[in-house]
């Protein structure tokens, strides 16, 4: 199944109100968001890996599901050496994974999808499903409401440039400046 990204925002929305929900002082709707935070309240759990970055199969986070499959529980692995705010966008982007792609699947459906996606991330070129990862990535760090109110709080009264701008927002919202830049322009501000 493939998500627009109406209605991967939309999917975003419950995502943070269910977190809000469970954990209000952790989860209070108000960026930054921590992903880590979110990855262990929906049942998984981080963990961190030497890469070698000269292997062919080399990437940069992965999900798998951990037994019994039936509880849904799932592990997100990351580089030990990541930078903290990519970090933070490499745990969104696998949840979104779980969140989008595994997480309510029934265990048949669950193994089938990882088979799936580990085929995909043998292919180096883009795909749907990481897109839709990454979509969910920024839509979860990087509400549009939440920008785009920062950016005009920002810019009301002062001459800021762009860059300055982005690392404000970057700042504001524990990501790298390369995704805050990508989420300005997705949202047509520059």
């Amino acid at each position: 199944m493939f998500y627009s990204k109406e209605t991967i925002a939309q999917i975003v929305e419950r995502v943070h109100f269910s977190l809000y929900r469970f954990d209000s002082i952790t989860f209070n709707l108000e960026p930054p968001f921590n992903a880590e935070a979110a990855i262990k309240a929906f049942g998984g759990v981080v963990t961190k890996k030497v890469t070698d970055s000269s292997a062919s199969s080399f990437s940069i986070g992965e999900v798998r599901p951990l037994e019994p499959y039936t509880e849904k529980r799932f592990e997100v692995s990351i580089p030990l050496d990541e930078y903290p705010p990519r970090k933070n966008f490499t745990l969104a982007h696998e949840l979104g994974h779980v969140i989008l792609h595994f997480q309510w699947a029934d265990q048949n459906q669950w193994e089938k999808n990882c088979k799936e996606i580990e085929v995909l991330k043998r292919d180096l070129s883009p795909n749907r499903i990481e897109y839709e990862a990454n979509y969910f990535s920024a839509f979860f760090l990087m509400p549009e409401k939440n920008v785009r109110a920062d950016v005009s709080q920002y810019l009301s009264g002062s001459n800021m440039s762009s860059n300055l701008l982005i690392e404000k927002l970057a700042e504001r919202y524990n990501v790298s400046l390369k995704a805050m830049e990508i989420r300005l322009s997705q949202l047509g501000i520059m």
